[in-house]
């Protein structure tokens, strides 16, 4: 193989692995001491899933997990499949979703703490949960609705 070959394969390799930690850099929640703050995320795709997001912690009312095929601002469809969402309730009738999917289940955990710890420190006690119970109270949903589904179907088959 020829030496510039080489160096063009290792220099587009470069490139490539810079533009993804940019946008791994750029996708991210920001908890800041009195606000939760995600950045638009970089079009990746030709659908925008995470449109820039703002709470302040004083403004929750409740917070749990939900799926969905919109995008953050729960207008488009954006996904074949469901993707998890922090949904946050605030106070004037609103919701905010923040996107899930890239987070593994311990972070996500982690930050459902975070964000009730935070809220409480700024005098806004609105749930006695963890992290962890909300996880839960999501899987256990999901579980349902699955089991749910497929009793529909076996019915479905059983009438034919």
């Amino acid at each position: 193989m020829p030496k510039w070959l080489d160096i063009t394969i290792f220099f587009m390799g470069f490139c490539f692995w810079v533009y993804q930690m940019i946008i791994w850099m750029r996708d991210r929640i920001v908890l800041e001491p009195n606000r939760i703050h995600v950045p638009d995320s970089w079009n990746k795709t030709v659908v925008k899933v995470q449109y820039k997001t703002e709470v302040n912690y004083a403004d929750i009312e409740g917070i749990f997990i939900a799926e969905t095929q919109k995008d953050s601002l729960n207008l488009n469809d954006c996904s074949a499949l469901p993707m998890p969402y922090i949904v946050i309730d605030c106070k004037n009738g609103d919701q905010k979703l923040i996107n899930m999917y890239w987070y593994s289940k311990k972070r996500l955990k982690i930050i459902l703490d975070e964000i009730i710890v935070r809220a409480r420190n700024v005098g806004n006690d609105f749930t006695s949960e963890t992290g962890e119970e909300i996880y839960n109270t999501f899987v256990i949903k999901r579980k349902e609705e699955y089991m749910e589904l497929k009793e529909q179907r076996r019915n479905k088959h059983r009438k034919k």
